[in-house]
């Protein structure tokens, strides 16, 4: 009847650290250029629990069991002279409950172990009606993607183009190699596609 839950408020001390914290930088970051005045730094958290009944007759306790605290910090430069920009984001996904015998959640790697890794780590440029992305980075296609429905995403080790000429907008790209949600390491995509 209520797929929609509120979510719980911010606890006030949270959000006035975070506002005095950000008064007080302010003020000190407007006379900086954009590239830094206009940085962003992000702290995502996540808590998330999984427990999935196999249903396998005949092969007694069939769970994929874990609760696990994570999430991301991110940080994101300014446009440098409006051509450039980089960005970084560490994942990370903290066992709290997760027996051995219940691995396949897709929330901790194999055999219920712990990660942290750098998720993305890239440079932007653009000019005009053009923007490149290349390095460790999201992408958000119909058969490559985030895939964000685990404590950590998909990223992607890719080059793309994105731009328009005239009425024409295109993207353009090669993916090398992706890190997946319960993962800290980047393989080749061949080796993900099973090839």
């Amino acid at each position: 009847d209520f797929p929609f839950v509120p979510l719980i408020p911010v606890p006030f001390l949270l959000t006035g650290f975070r506002d005095g914290v950000r008064d007080t930088l302010k003020p000190q970051l407007e006379p900086l250029p954009p590239f830094f005045r206009d940085t962003h730094l992000t702290l995502n958290t996540r808590m998330y629990y999984f427990n999935r009944d196999n249903n396998r007759p005949g092969e007694g306790d069939n769970y994929d069991e874990a609760w696990v605290l994570g999430g991301s910090l991110a940080y994101q430069s300014g446009w440098w002279r409006e051509l450039f920009a980089i960005g970084a984001e560490v994942f990370t996904s903290q066992n709290l409950y997760a027996p051995l015998d219940r691995d396949g959640t897709m929330l901790l790697r194999r055999r219920q172990k712990e990660f942290t890794g750098l998720g993305q780590v890239y440079g932007e440029l653009k000019y005009d009606n053009y923007e490149a992305m290349v390095g460790r980075q999201y992408l958000d296609l119909p058969y490559v993607n985030k895939e964000d429905n685990r404590e950590v995403p998909n990223t992607f080790e890719a080059y793309r183009l994105v731009g328009r000429y005239r009425q024409v907008q295109f993207i353009a790209g090669y993916v090398d190699k992706i890190k997946r949600r319960n993962s800290s390491t980047f393989i080749s995509m061949a080796k993900a596609a099973g090839a």
